[in-house]
């Protein structure tokens, strides 16, 4: 497409911040040219698909956006000034106050108050690849040996120059398989007396547990494109590859967003076993409405309609002061609980049997083999919907949800399971 070329140009040649909605307008002008002003009869991500699995390879013009913008790393990274982001920077600002930043100890806030626009626009979108990956930006493998984390421990710069003329240019460097180099292995590299305290100094900052794991681990895909490129050739492209994958990882499958939210990883048996019995809960679709609705996280909570409607306002709707979750709403609110544990008492009396209080037994219908292999799965059902259907129907109430105004009482007429209120 012609398009994507020129919106590269533009992205370098005026790197400011866009927003959100400046990409959905683009989006919704390329879907009415690929459909002719008709409705869109396939998925924006499935059009974002090569050819090859089905496609229509169209790019995710946000994503090119964010590997334009975060290209300019890889020449700060290099020192370099004859690039297109340092002749739209302010003309006193200092090159390597930039290159500082990358694998560096972080900066005061306020060094951005004094600084272009653009490089808080460029060093901003960085930083948001680093939380989406979940890496400490910081301090990493490729952190050098003459950053800030080693200025302030006061080493003297022969050694670290030393160190440098040697190859030792990154912390990394310094370990050999599970252990530090000592101070004569390293006195053997670099052919001078290495000073004791700074290697003391050097031993216990790179042996702290926490520093270790971080200097330690293993490189990311991610890291290996600033640091290793040797040329700046088709650089947007590579990044362009790495965010795709990194935004392709996000799940948007219900079953791991409440895996998430109770702390539990489903087994591949377990999940179908949910898909299971939110398709045979029961013969009446009435019924199955409501397992289907809760197993596919359909409930507006206010966490969602804050976003929606642009406020602050997220905490729940029963006045516990708590921040409305789709798990708070539906089992750990406290004005919620005693509910739960009087249908618990129920149906344990019922059953007789004891059932361990979960949340995926009663929200997703996740019973224990005890219970599918005496046959006591359907009694429990039938229980635990119509405690779903009571809960749903007073997600507004304001105060707690009285055990004793809802008689737990469940029977099935023709297909319809009821729960009477006294």
């Amino acid at each position: 497409m012609t398009i994507l070329p020129k919106l590269i140009y533009l992205f370098n040649a005026i790197p400011i911040k866009l927003p959100k909605n400046y990409f959905i307008d683009l989006e919704k002008i390329i879907i009415r040219f690929i459909w002719k002003n008709k409705r869109s009869r396939i998925s924006r991500e499935l059009m974002k698909r090569n050819a090859g699995e089905g496609g229509l390879a169209i790019p995710d013009l946000k994503l090119y956006y964010k590997a334009a913008i975060i290209k300019t790393a890889w020449y700060w990274l290099r020192n370099r000034v004859v690039d297109q982001w340092n002749r739209l920077s302010m003309q006193d600002t200092v090159v390597s106050d930039y290159s500082n930043l990358l694998f560096h100890k972080p900066k005061d806030p306020s060094f951005w108050n004094k600084n272009a626009l653009f490089e808080k626009n460029y060093w901003e979108n960085w930083k948001k690849i680093w939380q989406k990956l979940g890496i400490d930006q910081n301090l990493t493998p490729y952190t050098t040996i003459k950053s800030k984390w080693v200025h302030d421990l006061d080493i003297k710069a022969d050694t670290i120059s030393t160190l440098r003329e040697q190859g030792i240019v990154y912390l990394s460097d310094l370990w050999r398989t599970e252990e530090l180099m000592t101070k004569q292995e390293i006195e053997n590299i670099t052919k001078n007396k290495i000073d004791n305290f700074d290697y003391i100094k050097l031993i216990r900052f790179c042996t702290n547990k926490a520093n270790a794991t971080q200097i330690r681990r293993k490189v990311e895909n991610w890291e290996r494109i600033f640091t290793t490129s040797l040329s700046g050739k088709g650089l947007i492209s590579k990044i362009y590859r790495e965010l795709s994958q990194t935004y392709k990882n996000t799940s948007h499958s219900p079953i791991d967003k409440w895996s998430k939210d109770m702390n539990a990883q489903f087994l591949d048996e377990e999940i179908k076993a949910i898909y299971s019995h939110m398709k045979k809960c029961s013969k009446s679709i009435l019924i199955r409405e409501m397992q289907i609705k809760t197993t596919l996280r359909y409930h507006i909570i206010p966490i969602r309609m804050a976003n929606m409607t642009k406020q602050e306002n997220d905490k729940c709707w029963r006045r516990c002061g708590k921040i409305g979750t789709l798990m708070h709403c539906w089992w750990s609110c406290e004005m919620i609980l005693p509910f739960w544990s009087a249908i618990w008492n129920y149906v344990q009396r019922t059953t007789k049997m004891c059932i361990p209080f979960d949340p995926a037994v009663a929200l997703l219908g996740l019973y224990p083999k005890e219970i599918t292999q005496t046959g006591k799965g359907p009694t429990c059902t039938k229980i635990f919907i119509a405690a779903l259907f009571v809960v749903a129907k007073n997600w507004k109430l304001r105060g707690c949800l009285s055990t004793g105004e809802w008689g737990i009482v469940v029977y099935e007429c023709d297909g319809i399971l009821f729960c009477y209120k006294k």
